[in-house]
């Protein structure tokens, strides 16, 4: 695993929100209902999370705890990439 800083995305939809935590694009920690996704891209996670209910938000939480809108998707799932 790389010993780079964690990313850290607030991720929202319909039915869930939380945190993911994710190193070199693979998702490392999240939220019990999101487990399952731990190891995997977090574009996995984004895709289903798409699939079940539509579309989302997606933000990333800088090192100094400020939110950065990343995306509304489905517009832009390939963000990313």
């Amino acid at each position: 695993m790389s010993r780079n800083r964690p990313l850290k995305y607030w991720v929202s939809s319909k039915k869930f929100t939380g945190q993911v935590d994710s190193v070199d694009g693979l998702i490392v920690d999240a939220p019990p209902v999101w487990r399952k996704f731990k190891g995997q891209p977090l574009n996995n996670l984004l895709a289903w999370l798409r699939r079940i209910d539509g579309a989302l938000i997606l933000e990333r939480i800088d090192a100094d705890y400020t939110w950065k809108r990343i995306a509304r998707l489905p517009v832009d799932i390939g963000v990313l990439q």
